[in-house]
């Protein structure tokens, strides 16, 4: 088990971190530049270092983000707060609330809805905003392979 304090120590090059998380390495670095969401540590040569708290981190506004949240907004939460937000949106969706904004599984509602209504137009312009919205594997595992 990781003590609270090692928790914080930089440790993870970007490469892992981008696993860790489902972000892309390119995401990872405009949020960090854009929005401050972390703040790696770096090695002697620059690369980055990110602590488990930080993958953490990322994790959660991955979560925040695919529910529809803006990022320029949940960036500015402390963890705990983002935390609670994420599990917040997470029991909603259980309980049938809708989704907030455009999360794979609202771009599936319509989808399927265009199929029932038989409107391919409106299924064609789904998709491809789907396709614009999502990361490629968001889009197949969400989107494209359910529906």
């Amino acid at each position: 088990m990781i003590r609270s304090a090692e928790r914080h120590v930089p440790r993870h090059p970007i490469r892992v971190a981008a696993d860790r998380t489902g972000l892309s390495l390119d995401l990872l670095r405009v949020w960090e530049r854009r929005y401050g969401v972390v703040s790696p540590g770096r090695t002697e040569d620059g690369q980055r270092l990110y602590s488990d708290a930080d993958v953490e981190r990322l994790r959660l506004l991955r979560r925040a983000t695919e529910r529809g949240r803006s990022i320029g907004r949940v960036a500015k939460l402390a963890t705990e707060e983002l935390g609670e937000l994420v599990r917040e949106d997470e029991a909603a969706r259980v309980a049938g609330a809708p989704a907030v904004g455009r999360g794979a599984g609202a771009h599936l509602e319509r989808a399927v809805a265009a199929v029932r209504e038989m409107d391919p137009a409106g299924l064609e312009t789904g998709l491809r905003r789907a396709v614009v919205a999502l990361s490629a594997a968001e889009f197949v595992d969400g989107v494209a392979a359910p529906l």
